[in-house]
């Protein structure tokens, strides 16, 4: 074989059916389940190590020490973020199997009906809320909450999961602080209004994590899927893997075709060949990466670093993130919380061992344990609602709109559609018993209250569905060297007024009862001299101290061709005949909240998706 885009040095007729690229969250999904057909040979690359039995990763409060680490970690960093005073943030990915399933918080979190149902105006078929919700259940069994917890969640046991790979549980008990959070919002009027799987949640609950409930272990992609998979004789796992590039080539009709993947092992390139189907699972950075390496991508830019231009799809665009921003409130005398897992190294020695032994204490749960899905308070009512329209006249005019590309056009037109409905929530809130905020870069380094005195609750903000757009682009033909990466948080006036007025709302939580009893008087808070008591205060605040909430995506998103979509429903790429992604980067628009469940959703549906194209051929 002559390859298009280029020949690896060594082909010693490896091949298998179908290769999938990436062994994180949608990869191990994809390898589970393509392999469930034992006439079908599957290999999964993945470039980090197993790491299934390490106690960082088993363990769901260590996840901070897998941040930045070089082992866990592929340490991407944004470009200079102009919306955030030129700081850089930093983006922890995984680089285990398991991907970031096995380093993140744990938090699973679900879309609306709503936010699902834009596909249809995206020009994409099949993956509307009713064909996707199945696959919510689909990847995870659902465990009811101890008698202590369901007071505050609402759990409709009928549309839970009830034999997925992954484990979805409760905390054994709720802490005092979440407790008191979510009792205060149903004060304000925001009491949880449904199962979060029912499509029409609004309000405050306690939150499911992916942790298995009878051993409190971190329940994840490369343990829950590949490792049960693992015996087949057909499902083959290569890591310590790179992917350098998708090796293509032209079948006698012309068409462009996958004919397999150059790998790099100890320094020596080589070819493994790929029957059927290649399949991109590298995340929202890997994926978009791996086709502009390979040759699919703008002209201009692939010209730039000495890449041969195979396909012109210029769509590698439309990168989108949840910016994060927390306020800190230092807690009554006597409130427990986190900091001293993090200041007292003593303290931390007897929770380790307590977890070790009793699988109880702080690390044996996810410190996310509840969450608001909220619409905006201060546009409610008529008056409200006449606010908002003027707010969104000002920013989203018909001439604003018409300059821009179709793909975003027609996503502020649906973003505006999702803002003016009174149903649906336009932030997201957290809280945390820990004082944490960012401010060199994230919430996994360089925090500067590690060592003060004191304790804290944190309430963290997310916009649903920010209207900033960016981009991540190679900087070098070199695989090894990391792609530019540019969420250009901010970028779009409206998100900064948006979450300004959420962030105020945070405010008035804090000084609402219960919670406002937990909470020092006069108490300190962070970052020092900061708060959100006004809107222009908040801006500030947002401007100084925010970074990522970790859900990049879209950037190899799914939509029509008209609207410069990279893959098409089946989630093939745009030019090719066998090539596809299924990952983060091809959901076109963030959903209202953390985007690991939606990845396992998508990831099982883009698994039978497959299967049924291989059975027809």
């Amino acid at each position: 074989m002559v390859a298009i885009n280029g020949t690896p040095t060594t082909d010693d007729g490896e091949q298998y059916d179908v290769i999938v690229v990436g062994g994180g969250t949608a990869g191990c999904v994809l390898a589970n389940r393509i392999s469930e057909d034992p006439n079908l040979s599957v290999l999964l690359i993945e470039a980090g190590e197993d790491r299934n039995s390490d106690p960082r990763i088993t363990t769901p409060g260590l996840f901070p020490r897998l941040f930045g680490d070089p082992n866990f970690d592929w340490q991407f960093a944004s470009l200079p973020q102009a919306n955030l005073n030129g700081r850089v943030v930093q983006h922890p990915r995984g680089k285990v199997l398991g991907g970031s399933s096995a380093i993140n918080l744990q938090a699973l979190a679900y879309p609306s009906k709503a936010t699902a149902d834009v596909m249809s105006e995206l020009g994409v078929r099949g993956w509307d809320w009713e064909d996707i919700v199945p696959y919510y259940r689909k990847f995870q069994t659902t465990s009811s909450p101890k008698t202590s917890t369901q007071h505050h969640q609402h759990l409709d046991p009928a549309l839970g999961g009830i034999s997925g790979p992954i484990q979805s549980s409760f905390p054994a008990q709720l802490d005092p602080l979440h407790a008191a959070w979510i009792e205060t919002l149903n004060a304000l009027g925001y009491k949880s209004t449904g199962d979060p799987l029912s499509g029409e949640s609004l309000g405050a609950y306690a939150i499911p994590c992916s942790v298995t409930p009878e051993t409190r272990e971190r329940s994840h992609s490369g343990k829950d899927y590949y490792e049960k998979a693992a015996n087949r004789s057909n499902l083959h796992l290569l890591t310590k893997t790179c992917v350098g590039r998708v090796v293509l080539d032209r079948n006698a009709t012309g068409e462009v075709v996958a004919a397999g993947v150059a790998v790099s092992q100890m320094g020596h390139e080589r070819l493994l060949k790929a029957r059927q189907e290649v399949v991109l699972a590298a995340g929202a950075i890997g994926s978009p990466q791996l086709l502009e390496l390979s040759g699919i991508g703008s002209p201009d830019l692939l010209a730039s670093h000495g890449i041969e231009v195979i396909i012109d799809n210029p769509g590698v665009e439309n990168l989108q993130d949840h910016q994060l921003t927390g306020l800190c409130y230092e807690v009554s005398d006597g409130v427990e919380t986190r900091d001293q897992l993090r200041r007292d190294p003593s303290y931390a020695q007897k929770a380790f061992l307590e977890y070790q032994t009793r699988r109880t204490g702080p690390l044996a749960a996810s410190p996310a344990e509840a969450l608001a899905y909220l619409p905006m308070d201060c546009f409610s009512g008529a008056a409200g609602q006449e606010k908002l329209k003027e707010l969104l006249d000002e920013h989203l005019s018909t001439k604003a709109i018409s300059d821009l590309p179709p793909g975003v056009a027609v996503q502020y037109k649906v973003l505006r559609k999702l803002l003016e409905t009174p149903t649906e929530a336009s932030a997201v809130s957290s809280p945390i018993s820990l004082g944490i905020y960012p401010e060199s870069d994230s919430i996994s380094s360089g925090d500067p209250i590690a060592q003060n005195n004191g304790s804290y609750l944190t309430q963290f903000l997310m916009l649903s569905h920010p209207f900033s757009r960016g981009s991540t682009h190679i900087s070098s033909a070199d695989p090894q060297v990391h792609p530019v990466i540019d969420p250009a948080y901010g970028s779009h006036p409206l998100d900064i007024e948006l979450y300004a007025r959420h962030l105020h709302f945070l405010e008035k939580i804090a000084s609402t009862a219960p919670l406002t009893g937990y909470l020092k008087p006069n108490g300190r808070r962070l970052p020092v001299g900061n708060d959100a008591t006004t809107i222009e205060r908040a801006k500030d605040l947002s401007k100084s101290y925010s970074s990522t909430f970790y859900h990049l995506c879209g950037s190899c998103s799914m939509m029509s061709q008209e609207y410069g979509g990279v893959v098409n429903d089946r989630m093939v790429v745009r030019g090719t005949k066998n090539l596809r992604v299924c990952d983060a980067s091809i959901i076109p628009m963030l959903p209202r909240v953390n985007i690991m469940a939606s990845v396992y959703a998508w990831a099982e549906r883009g698994a039978d998706i497959i299967k049924q194209d291989l059975l027809s051929k």
